[in-house]
């Protein structure tokens, strides 16, 4: 009866074991799930794999209409402008951030202005407290991260017509009030670090607002809404071109770190 009893001893111990053990490998499969954007059935051609950033994992989303506006590139045209983050990877894979480009410009000059991408009315944010987020510790290659302006640092919107804005984010300081009406290629603001950068760059999106009219858009300019495909015109290799940025491919990296065939370059337009 005794050797029973140590028997089902035994047993119960590593049963309870190889239940701790699963539960961790669940728990360790659900956390790579929400790391890893890859969805387990293959999108069709009408959707596009997103991250949801929960227990969910990447679903398939339908891809949103792009803006009939070929945007500007919103820097100026002597300035050499490095693409260091593409659509859908990191933090880039979400509904609110998943055809965006991070754009940044050579540390070891000083910052650049940037430049409305088109015709709209600016919208101002700033740091909780309605002041400006202030520049993180470090240097323009490698800097801090901070929650200041729910991560997105000092940042502005300008809203276009439809209910799509343009996101211009990080920014250092600012050259606009709020709602002020502003033309394609006024300056609006420096580059900067500010929020969650980790190195100084612009976070540049087109996104799509909830509504049908524009006092809906005007009321939800404080929603993030949806990231869109959109395209632009820039200048690459001495020749004005029209891109799409989905098509556009860069290393997540900053300048320097990845092979620079692997991060395009561009300059705005004159």
């Amino acid at each position: 009866m005794l050797k029973i009893k140590n028997v089902l001893i035994v047993v119960t111990f590593v049963f309870a074991i190889g239940c701790a053990v699963l539960s961790k490998e669940t728990k360790e499969r659900k956390l790579a799930s929400v790391e890893n954007p890859l969805c387990e059935i293959p999108c069709t051609n009408n959707t596009v794999c997103m991250n949801t950033f929960t227990d969910k994992g990447a679903i398939c989303v339908a891809i949103p209409q792009r803006p009939n506006t070929v945007f500007s590139l919103p820097f100026d045209s002597e300035t050499e402008v490095v693409c260091t983050h593409s659509s859908g990877s990191g933090s880039h894979s979400g509904v609110n951030a998943f055809y965006a480009l991070d754009l940044a410009t050579d540390y070891n000059k000083p910052a650049s202005i940037i430049r409305a991408a088109a015709d709209g009315v600016a919208y101002v944010f700033l740091g909780e407290d309605g002041n400006l987020c202030p520049e993180p510790s470090g240097t323009p290659a490698r800097s801090e991260s901070s929650s200041c302006g729910l991560l997105w640092g000092n940042h502005i919107r300008i809203l276009h017509s439809d209910g799509y804005i343009s996101f211009y984010v990080h920014l250092d300081h600012l050259l606009v009030k709020n709602r002020s009406i502003v033309h394609k290629g006024d300056p609006i603001g420096v580059e900067g670090m500010t929020g969650a950068a980790g190195h100084r760059h612009l976070h540049w999106s087109i996104q799509k607002l909830p509504g049908n009219s524009q006092k809906d858009w005007e009321d939800r300019i404080s929603w993030d809404g949806e990231s869109v495909p959109f395209n632009f015109e820039a200048t690459q290799n001495g020749k004005i071109k029209i891109f799409e940025t989905e098509s556009i491919a860069c290393a997540h990296a900053g300048i320097g770190i990845a092979n620079p065939s692997e991060q395009p370059r561009f300059k705005g337009v004159k």
